[in-house]
């Protein structure tokens, strides 16, 4: 999902390489654990070569989570109202809520899971200004205790 050209194709991997440049692209490689690589979906390039690419709602939640790599969350909100029509919504929702779990479970540190809970926080916020915020949202995100008290 993009709603600019971008000259850089951001790529998660749990294996550590360097950017490369193949067809005047440039490809950057962020490092991450294997357990967040969910949300994926294979898209076939050719008969015979695939690759596998994040799903509509993983890639709103990967640009809320490092709105660096994606143009900020502006683009995130702008990219989400011009493909509403496709968004799974309570798919979203459950990616947000195992990523701020994971987060959760990282560290003990507040100042760990304070960030992810924003994003989580994010996204109902940008549901509700889409007009599609899920019923019973905002009560699982206190229940989840994501909401501020």
């Amino acid at each position: 999902m993009t709603t600019q050209p971008q000259p850089v194709v951001m790529v998660s991997t749990p294996i550590p390489q360097r950017s490369v440049m193949a067809l005047g692209v440039e490809f950057r490689f962020v490092r991450c654990n294997r357990r967040h690589l969910f949300g994926l979906t294979d898209y076939w390039v050719t008969k015979q070569e695939k690759v596998r690419l994040s799903d509509l709602e993983r890639t709103i939640i990967d640009g809320l989570k490092q709105p660096g790599h994606c143009g900020g969350v502006t683009d995130v909100a702008k990219g989400l109202w011009m493909r509403r029509q496709d968004v799974n919504v309570d798919r979203l929702v459950r990616y947000a809520t195992r990523i701020g779990a994971e987060a959760a479970g990282c560290s003990g540190s507040p100042d760990h899971v304070e960030p992810h809970s924003q994003r989580i926080r994010d996204v109902g916020n940008l549901l509700a200004c889409a007009s599609m915020e899920p019923r019973g949202f905002r009560r699982t995100l206190r229940q989840g205790g994501f909401s501020r008290g």
